[in-house]
This record gives structure tokens, C-alpha cells and sequence, in this order.
């Protein structure tokens, strides 16, 4: 092939090329990042809520006392952040008893649904079923029956968008 041949075929290669990139599509798309202080909020208020329940049990507590700091100190966390809707279930196993504290938007309320707590039949684990379908909330945990037990479950966001996060 002579030189003038080559000159041709490189540049007929050159405007195909050119010509094909055109038809090329980029297609992108922008999601915002997910907002994390709700998970560290949920690890937060766990934390602070099994360090209510080691100075209870240290000070010789009763239960009721305990749940009432507890719910002292989910009043407070919901008062801080008074967008999110705080659910948080505790069990004793000295007492066998449970206490269950809803705040919705900073205002104590009543659970908007029942929570079925069955026992296993080898009496270790209790299995909490929380169902909620009016806020399309199902939330099933098992946990030992043999300790203290603290479970927290943050909500924020509308019905469009929700950010939940249980510990």
C-alpha cells in the first residue's frame, strides 16, 4: 500500500471514530449520600441507655425505677432531636417484666400498634414482633432471656423517605 493509501485509511479511521463517539450516551445520575447521624444517634442512646441500666442494677434498683430513668432518658433524646420518631423496649430477667417507651416527634405516646413477645419454649430467648402498618414499620428481634436487655429503634424522615436504625 502506498503512503497516500495510508494517509486515507488514518483518516478515514479517525472520522469514524469521531463520528461513533457522538452516538455514545453518558448517562449519570446524583444520589445523595445517607445521613449517618441517625445510626450513630441509635448507638448513642443504646449506650447511654445500658449505662442507666448498669447504675441501676449497681444502685439495687427495682425495675421500675430503671424504666423510669430510661424513660427519663428517652424523653430527653427525644426533646434534643424532636424530628425522629424513638421506640425503645427493655427486659429484665431478675423481675421478668418489660417496659416499652414510644416518643413520637418529641411527645411521649402510646405504641400505635401491639407488640406480640412470646417466650421460646426452652425459655432463652424472647422474640419480639413489632408491627406497625400504618408506618409500614415491621421489626422482629430475639433476644436471651437470661440478661438485661436494651433495644432502641430511631426513625426520621416522612412517609416518602425514611432513615431507620435499630440497635
Amino acid at each position: 500500500m502506498n503512503k497516500r493509501g495510508q494517509i486515507f485509511l488514518a483518516a478515514s479511521l479517525i472520522i469514524a471514530i469521531v463520528l461513533l463517539s457522538f452516538g455514545l450516551v453518558h448517562n449519570s445520575a446524583y444520589s445523595p449520600k445517607t445521613d449517618n447521624r441517625i445510626k450513630e444517634l441509635a448507638k448513642e442512646i443504646k449506650y447511654e441507655g445500658l449505662r442507666v441500666i448498669d447504675y441501676g442494677v449497681s444502685q439495687g434498683a427495682s425495675f421500675a425505677e430503671i424504666s423510669e430513668l430510661l424513660n427519663q432518658t428517652m424523653a430527653n433524646y427525644s426533646s434534643l432531636n424532636p424530628d425522629i420518631v424513638l421506640f425503645s423496649w427493655v427486659y429484665s430477667p431478675f423481675e421478668d417484666e418489660e417496659s416499652k417507651f414510644f416518643y413520637n416527634k418529641g411527645i411521649s405516646e402510646s405504641l400505635p400498634s401491639e407488640i406480640n413477645v412470646t417466650k421460646s419454649p426452652d425459655l432463652k430467648y424472647i422474640l419480639i414482633r413489632w408491627k406497625d402498618s400504618h408506618r409500614n414499620i415491621y421489626y422482629n428481634l430475639s433476644m436471651n432471656n437470661r440478661t438485661y436487655n436494651f433495644n432502641v429503634l430511631v426513625e426520621r424522615g416522612n412517609n416518602n423517605e425514611k432513615i431507620i436504625a435499630a440497635e
